[in-house]
């Protein structure tokens, strides 16, 4: 088989990868998304989310109309099972991702390298899964990176993987396949905005 053949046989069997995930994700999570025409309208801009589980990037990586650049503990980049998985998402088109300590001020240099490139991203300002449901204080760096780059936020809210076997709020029944639902909030220019200012209205956004 010749270069070119193995190119196009790795394309068509990235794109069927690609479509059978974001099937896989919408039907076996009842999964809910609203609003997608902002996220379709910003192919370039910094998305934030809310941290409820430890598939909320994956997930999203499927309902994504763009492929990102996402920003992943490095903690969870080396576990064995979700490494694997990461890479699954990355042969299948749907984006790559960088290890970042959202602790560090250099921790998102190469969300921001991305960014500047022209390329959409995607963080976790709080910087960790919610123990309780509820949003955790922000960490800096995510709005740091919208100022630093000029891009627009688009803020997305996660509800129903709280209570699924892939979160860690305490107290409540996990289930396999709670119903789930995606909303794509309204886009958040950065222009005139301080940090304080800036990470008051992605809270608001995503509470």
């Amino acid at each position: 088989m010749s270069g070119h053949q193995l190119t196009l046989s790795t394309a068509i069997h990235a794109r069927l990868g690609e479509r059978c995930l974001r099937w896989l994700a919408r039907r076996a999570l009842r999964l809910q998304v609203t609003n997608v025409h902002r996220w379709e309208a910003h192919p370039s801009a910094l998305v934030v989310a809310n941290h409820v589980s430890y598939i909320d990037g994956p997930l999203l990586a499927c309902v994504s109309p763009h492929a990102l650049t996402y920003a992943v503990t490095a903690e969870f980049a080396k576990h064995p099972v979700w490494h694997r998985a990461l890479d699954v998402l990355v042969r299948c088109g749907l984006g790559r991702y960088v290890p970042v300590d959202p602790t560090s001020p250099f921790g998102m240099r190469d969300i921001l390298r991305a960014l500047h490139a022209g390329q959409g991203a995607m963080v976790f300002p709080e910087g960790g899964i919610t123990r309780d449901g509820l949003l955790a204080p922000l960490q800096p760096g995510a709005a740091i990176a919208a100022m630093r780059s000029g891009r627009v936020i688009l803020p997305v809210r996660i509800r129903g993987l709280e209570r699924s076997v892939f979160g860690k709020v305490k107290g409540r029944r996990r289930t396999w396949l709670p119903t789930v639902s995606v909303e794509v909030g309204e886009p958040i220019n950065p222009v005139g905005l301080d940090v304080r200012q800036l990470q008051a209205r992605i809270t608001e956004a995503l509470s």
